[in-house]
C-alpha cells in the first residue's frame, strides 16, 4: 500500500517450521528483483521466527533483506523487544512481529516500542485477553 512516497507491505511468515525459511528466501529474491531499496519502504508483519530457536537459515533469510534494516533494532539494539508469549495472561517470551525498512525510512525513524498493554486481562471477554502477540509500533516522520 502507497502512503505518498511510503510503500507498505504487510506480512505473514507461515508458521509451519518446515515451509518458513523456503517463504523467507522467496520474499527476499521478491525484494530483491521487485523493490527500489533507495525507496521508502517497509516490511511489516508478523514474521514468525524466533530469535530462540530460529534455523540459520531463517536468520539468514532475514539478514540478507537487501536494504532494510530492522527499525526496532536501530533504536534499540540491546532490549529484547519481545512482543509474544503463549500464555496471554504471561510473560512475553520472544520476538515474532518485526518492522524493516529501507535506509531511508531508518533515518526518519522517531521512535519504535512494543505495546505490551495490548496484552492485558479484558475481564469481559472470554479467554481474557485479546491476543498472544503485543504490536510493534514504529514512528516515521
Amino acid at each position: 500500500m502507497d502512503f505518498g512516497e511510503l510503500v507498505v507491505a504487510s506480512i505473514y511468515v507461515p508458521a509451519d517450521k518446515k515451509r518458513r525459511a523456503t517463504w523467507l528466501r522467496f520474499l527476499r529474491e521478491y525484494v530483491d528483483e521487485h523493490l527500489d531499496a533507495s525507496k521508502r519502504i517497509v516490511l511489516c508483519g508478523d514474521f514468525n521466527v524466533n530469535e530462540r530457536v530460529a534455523t540459520r537459515d531463517e536468520r539468514l533469510q532475514l539478514e540478507l533483506l537487501t536494504g532494510f534494516v530492522d527499525l526496532y533494532r536501530c533504536l534499540h539494539p540491546r532490549e529484547d523487544g519481545f512482543n509474544f508469549g503463549s500464555d496471554p495472561r504471561g510473560p512475553v517470551t520472544t520476538r515474532l512481529n518485526r518492522v524493516f525498512g529501507t535506509k531511508s525510512v531508518a533515518s526518519a525513524l522517531q521512535c519504535a516500542w512494543v505495546d505490551l498493554e495490548y496484552r492485558n486481562r479484558i475481564p469481559d471477554l472470554k479467554d481474557g485477553s485479546w491476543t498472544k502477540s503485543a504490536p510493534l509500533i514504529v514512528d516515521i516522520k
